[in-house]
């Protein structure tokens, strides 16, 4: 049996992955989210994207791709309630 190489990251199986997949209203604070997995979880829009973009929540690029941390969000979150 060959063995696969291991990139360093925990995998999913195939029950966690449908877990997440219906987790939706929470950000663990060690994560980091898709952008689209971000709005899915927490039900926003592109515009309330980029409404919290605009009002500091810091958004995390590579190439093509973008990511949002949940410690980022948890911040955000904590700036935007002393507004």
């Amino acid at each position: 049996m060959a063995s696969q190489p291991h990139s360093g990251y925990p995998r999913l199986s195939a029950s966690a992955k449908s877990d997440s997949e219906t987790d939706t209203g929470s950000v663990r604070l060690d994560a980091i989210y898709t952008v689209e997995e971000f709005k899915r979880r927490l039900r926003w829009s592109d515009s309330t994207l980029r409404a919290a973009r605009r009002r500091g929540l810091r958004v995390l690029r590579t190439g093509k791709r973008a990511f949002v941390a949940g410690n980022d969000f948890h911040d955000f979150l904590l700036k935007e309630s002393c507004r």
